[in-house]
C-alpha cells in the first residue's frame, strides 16, 4: 500500500531531527568527522572558534551546511535531473535548522561526555537511522553524494569509489584541523556504525533489479539511460491475460536509486508494472555510471545499451 505524501514528509522531518541529534550531541563535540557536508562544517566550526565576534563559538554548522547544500542541489538539478527536489529541500533545510537549534539549546555539550568511543558508535547509529528515514521517504540529504555522482558520471568512475574518495579526503582534513591521529580512527568507527545501521534497516542488497512493463517504452528508456546513467535491456513479451505485445525492460540500479527510480517511472507511466528485486554479483558497464552522451558523440554508430 502506497504511503500518503504527508507521511513521507513527517518521516523526513523525524529523520532530519535524528541526524541533527547525532551531529550535535554525539559527533561534533568529540571532534569526529564522519565525511560529507557535515564533516566539513564540523571542521570549519572548530577552525572559526573565536574568530568572529558574532559567532564566538564558531560559525554555526547548520548555516554553513546550507551554503554547501544549496549549490549542490542546483548542481544535482542541472547535471543529474534531480526529481525529488521538494523532499530534498525539506530534508537538508530541516537538518540545518534542527542542528543550530539543538546547538543553541545545549551549548554544544555532548550527551556522553567521557566516552568518545561510545559517542562514535551511537552517533553513527542515530545518524544511520535518520538517513534511512529520509531515503526511505523518497528524499535525499543532498551533500557530497551529489558531487560524487556528477564526477563519477563525467569520468566514468564507480560511484561508491568516488564517495569513498571524497569522504576520505574530508576525514584526512579533520586529522590536520584537529591535529590528532585519533580523529580519523573515531571517525571511521562512526562511518562503520552508520553504514551498518543503514544496511540492517534496509534489508535489500546494495543492488536492485528493475523489471518494468510499460507502454511508454521510449520515455522510460530515456530516463534510465540519461538521468540515472545506467544501461539496461528490453525484450519482447506478451501479456498473459490479454496476449497483447509488450516490451519488458530490465535494468540494475543501486539500492539508493531504486525507490526514486520506481517513483519516477510511475510518474512517466502510472499504469506501468514495476517489480524491484535484489540483484547479486552485478558486473559490466551497463551498471556503472557511464557518460552516455559523450559516449554517443564519440561512437555515433554504437547502439544504445
Amino acid at each position: 500500500m502506497k504511503r500518503k505524501p504527508v507521511v513521507d514528509y513527517i518521516l523526513i522531518i523525524v529523520g532530519a531531527l535524528l541526524q541533527a541529534v547525532a551531529y550535535v550531541l554525539f559527533i561534533a563535540p568529540h571532534n569526529i568527522v564522519p565525511g560529507g557536508v557535515y564533516g566539513i562544517t564540523i571542521i570549519l566550526h572548530h577552525l572559526t572558534h573565536g574568530l568572529f565576534s558574532f559567532a564566538p563559538d564558531g560559525l554555526p554548522m547548520g548555516v554553513m551546511a546550507l551554503f554547501f547544500n544549496v549549490p549542490l542541489l542546483l548542481l544535482a538539478t542541472r547535471k543529474l535531473g534531480l526529481r525529488s527536489g521538494a523532499r530534498t529541500i525539506v530534508a537538508f533545510v530541516a537538518i540545518a535548522a534542527f542542528t543550530d537549534i539543538i546547538e543553541a539549546i545545549t551549548g554544544g555539550k555532548p550527551l556522553i561526555e567521557n566516552d568518545v568511543l561510545l559517542s562514535a558508535v551511537f552517533g553513527g547509529i542515530v545518524l544511520g537511522v535518520g538517513v534511512f528515514l529520509v531515503i526511505n521517504s523518497y528524499g535525499t540529504c543532498a551533500g557530497t553524494d551529489v558531487l560524487a555522482r556528477v564526477i563519477s558520471r563525467a569520468w566514468g568512475i564507480n560511484l561508491s569509489t568516488m564517495i569513498l574518495v571524497i569522504d576520505s579526503i574530508i576525514v584526512i582534513l579533520g586529522f590536520f584541523a584537529f591535529k590528532s591521529p585519533l580523529v580519523p580512527l573515531y571517525s571511521l568507527i562512526t562511518i562503520l556504525a552508520y553504514s551498518a545501521t543503514i544496511e540492517r534497516l534496509h534489508v535489500t542488497n546494495p543492488n536492485c533489479m528493475l523489471t518494468i512493463v510499460t507502454e511508454k517504452i521510449d520515455d522510460v528508456k530515456q530516463f534510465i539511460l540519461y538521468e540515472t546513467g545506467h544501461g539496461g535491456s528490453y525484450v519482447d513479451a506478451k501479456g498473459l491475460y490479454t496476449d497483447n505485445d509488450k516490451k519488458l525492460i530490465l535494468a540494475v540500479v543501486s539500492r539508493r536509486e531504486a525507490t526514486a527510480c520506481e517513483t519516477r517511472i510511475r510518474k512517466i507511466d502510472p499504469a506501468a508494472f514495476v517489480v524491484v528485486t535484489d540483484a547479486h554479483d552485478v558486473n559490466g558497464n551497463g551498471f556503472f555510471s557511464v557518460p552516455h552522451w559523450d559516449y554517443r558523440k564519440e561512437n555515433e554508430s554504437a547502439p544504445l545499451q
